[in-house]
């Protein structure tokens, strides 16, 4: 299942099932855990924590008992699962997370 969307596993998975085997299958597949996130960096908890379909950096932070004092509210990243500290991006609060993807906050500059 792999790298395969839902609708293309259930696709893949009545494929093989039809034909001599079954006449008509109906397929449903469904998540029932998503890989973690990481939250790393200038915060009071730093840890993997439980995905959920529309967890924003925000409500990550919040998981993660939100940011230190020597945090910076402007040099927030999310590193993709699997991506190098070259691959990272500077987000938003607002920004929609991705299963295995790390967030890190950084130290402001005095």
């Amino acid at each position: 299942a792999k790298g395969l969307t839902i609708r293309e596993l259930e696709q893949l998975i009545t494929a093989k099932l039809s034909g001599d085997y079954l006449k008509s299958p109906r397929v449903l597949a469904v998540i029932s855990q998503f890989r973690p996130i990481y939250v790393i960096g200038a915060v009071r908890s730093a840890g993997s924590f439980i995905y959920s379909e529309g967890l924003t950096v925000e409500r990550a932070l919040a998981l993660a008992g939100g940011p230190t004092p020597q945090a910076s509210t402007r040099r927030i990243y999310v590193l993709p699962e699997g991506g190098s500290v070259n691959s990272r991006t500077q987000v938003q609060l607002d920004t929609k997370l991705k299963p295995g993807d790390t967030v890190l906050v950084e130290e402001g500059v005095f």
